[in-house]
């Protein structure tokens, strides 16, 4: 069984370091050859070291994703105590670990929050905080289905280029605006990307010097042509009476928009479960953030499947108010379908989070 932690600050901002050092382009996998070169650093026995990263790698897949690297940093922290590393401490926030090459601003055990265990809710300084409006995420949606109507998951550059061509902004603005949106270089852009981009076209268009700041700050609606805020007047009104056992794409604003409550939490999570701002979830750290909803594990991966129905271990900011969505359904006594999706529910209670 996979160790449930709630990760604090400290701990994410050091094994942040630790993922760019040794998986610069990925930071995503930290394999045993690099972890025990690494981890030397804390001055611990290799046995002691083995026994953390058994603890670590539950499933022993032979690396560690983000959140395998924070249960050993806790536990790290733990042995340099002088305690005996076990399971069970990965549950209890203790010094943060000293490991030689890196630096840790703050001891959590310094906060009395922390000794609480509560994640601590901030995100970096130097990045804006950014809650999509539901007209945002709407227009968002209403381009990926048009630039990549099978899956409706990816917007490479060259449809971008085509469709954005309709905001007549230069191309040099254009650009500045994908560096943002695109914050991990991959080249393509999911449908909370796309919603960066849409704000802050919107303030392009007002004649604003685009930067992340904007972020920060609901603009004016971006005009695109071909493309309406208020829905695709376009599609056929027969479409609205389609056979409701019919599957349709979840991301289409007539299938689910979330509320402000939800994204309010949703963005509150991801402050602490993404504090280097690359608008991704991975599956581990939600786990252990999910847990706070006091749901069973079966249960909480069922809704992960609805919603990361592509297997990719990952979920955006939009993914994750479904299933804050379906907590809230499931909280409530409701069995957990897809269905649920597009009916509003009580909002999710998770622990250390507030509403």
């Amino acid at each position: 069984m996979a160790v449930m932690l709630k990760p604090t600050q400290p701990e994410l901002d050091l094994a942040h370091q630790i993922m760019i050092m040794v998986d610069p382009q990925d930071q995503r996998r930290l394999d045993g050859d690099a972890a025990l070169q690494v981890f030397a650093g804390s001055n611990l026995s290799n046995s002691v070291l083995g026994e953390i990263w058994a603890i670590a790698d539950s499933r022993n897949d032979g690396f560690l994703d983000r959140a395998g690297v924070v249960v050993m940093i806790r536990l790290i922290g733990w042995a340099q105590q002088g305690e005996h590393v076990s399971k069970t401490l990965a549950d209890r926030v203790g010094s943060i670990a000293i490991i030689e090459g890196f630096s840790s601003e703050s001891n959590p055990t310094m906060d009395e929050s922390l000794r609480n265990n509560e994640p601590t809710h901030r995100s970096r300084p130097d990045v804006p905080a950014f809650v999509p409006t539901a007209p945002e995420l709407e227009l968002a949606s209403e381009i990926m289905k048009f630039a990549d109507p099978r899956d409706q998951r990816a917007l490479g550059g060259a449809a971008a280029l085509q469709v954005f061509a309709g905001a007549n902004l230069p191309n040099s603005v254009l650009g500045e605006i994908w560096s943002i949106a695109d914050s991990l270089n991959e080249g393509v852009l999911n449908v909370d990307a796309v919603a960066v981009m849409v704000r802050l076209i919107g303030w392009a268009q007002q004649g604003e010097v685009v930067s992340e700041r904007l972020l920060e700050k609901v603009g004016p609606m971006a005009n695109v042509a071909g493309f309406s805020s208020e829905g695709n007047p376009s599609v056929d009104e027969s479409s609205s009476n389609d056979d409701p056992e019919q599957p349709r794409h979840l991301d289409t604003p007539s299938e689910f928009v979330s509320t402000p409550l939800e994204l309010q939490l949703a963005q509150e999570i991801m402050k602490v479960a993404d504090p280097e701002y690359k608008r991704v979830l991975l599956g581990d750290i939600a786990v252990e953030i999910l847990s706070g909803s006091k749901l069973s594990p079966a249960v909480l991966g069922n809704m992960w499947s609805i919603v990361d129905s592509h297997n990719e271990g990952f979920i955006g900011l939009v993914a994750l108010t479904k299933v804050l969505r379906l907590i809230g359904w499931a909280q409530g006594g409701k069995e957990v379908s897809k269905a649920l999706l597009s009916k509003v529910s009580p909002l999710a209670v998770i622990e250390g989070f507030s509403s």
